[in-house]
């Protein structure tokens, strides 16, 4: 008698999974949000301006590209209906792979959309456009002391050490640092 002809074929299925319909869900309100509130809740002559220049003006920059201008109510409502469409795909085909790489596209897509909303003309916000270049060095600067730390995580599992106070060695250094830095000023 082999595996598959056993009379309780039930067991054998996988039972249904309801954290992907639950991160569907999610993403469904997320794209609702960005559609009612950011789409919606921008006037419909509003419009939002993408920068790419160089953080550092005085040096000549090997590259120069133009303004991107978007009309922020078309743009944000489709960002929305785009949010919705994958979790009503996530919901329906309930995929065993990819989900969260939806999900943080989703998020990515939710950034962007509440970038042109608070950068839109007309708006509340007093500057009237984001400069793309300067977010991405900046997250880029903050974002490499945690890959630093995953990384030293990553060595010392990898040799056998569980290494638990990774953010206890961060704020050590960072008082070392800052001590030594006053006191040679």
């Amino acid at each position: 008698m082999t595996l598959l002809s056993t009379p309780n074929e039930t067991a054998l299925t996988p039972a249904p999974n309801r954290r992907t319909r639950f991160i569907a869900i999610i993403m469904g309100v997320i794209g609702v949000f960005t559609a009612f509130v950011f789409g919606f809740g921008s006037v419909a002559s509003a419009h939002s301006t993408l920068t790419f220049n160089p953080v550092n003006l005085s040096a000549s920059a090997p590259w120069h590209v133009g303004t991107l201008t978007l009309a922020t109510r078309w743009t944000n409502l489709s960002l929305g209906i785009v949010m919705v469409a994958l979790a009503v795909e996530v919901f329906i085909r309930r995929p065993r792979r990819g989900v969260m790489a939806r999900f943080g596209g989703v998020a990515i897509l939710f950034l962007v959309a509440l970038l042109l909303w608070a950068a839109r003309t007309p708006g509340p916000s007093q500057v009237s456009f984001v400069n793309v270049t300067a977010i991405l060095i900046g997250s880029s600067a903050v974002i490499m002391v945690l890959v630093f730390g995953s990384l030293s995580g990553v060595m010392c599992e990898r040799s056998g050490v569980v290494n638990i106070a990774i953010e206890g060695q961060f704020i050590g250094g960072a008082f070392i640092g800052s001590m030594i830095a006053s006191t040679t000023h």
